[in-house]
């Protein structure tokens, strides 16, 4: 099954420009304005293989909540937590999470992307691993 990545982003230009980073590395991609939506996507699409949310946006929860609700509901799903406003260690996030700051470089974005993919073939996720990046 060929795996997509979620973009979950409030801002419109923002969303188009991350998806369309991933499909120029020939990654496919969905969007969603906010956590809620992205949510009902997941519930709808087991072939989500990544997610990459922002943190700050409306509605009920927002990125970072998103990101431990994934690992609750869907741990196999790696989530890439991203931000211009707000810096996040990565031992905040679960285990199944990185962040990454905005703004980021396309070679940066679709290094992470491509790597957390990679990486979900590896669940279940341990913490104890010497994986790079994965500890900050």
């Amino acid at each position: 099954m060929e795996q997509y990545v979620l973009v979950v982003e409030d801002e419109p230009v923002l969303l188009e420009l991350a998806q369309e980073i991933l499909e120029l590395g020939e990654i496919k991609a969905l969007g969603a304005p906010n956590a809620d939506q992205a949510f009902k996507i997941l519930q709808e699409h087991p072939d989500i293989g990544l997610v990459i949310t922002d943190i700050k946006m409306p509605g009920k929860i927002d990125g970072f909540e998103l990101a431990w609700l994934i690992s609750e509901c869907w741990p196999q799903i790696p989530v890439l937590v991203t931000s211009g406003h707000r810096a996040v260690r990565n031992d905040e996030l679960p285990a199944n999470a990185r962040f990454m700051p905005k703004p980021w470089l396309i070679s940066d974005f679709l290094d992470q992307a491509k790597e957390m993919l990679l990486m979900a073939k590896g669940y279940p996720w341990n913490r104890s691993d010497k994986t790079p990046g994965l500890h900050s």
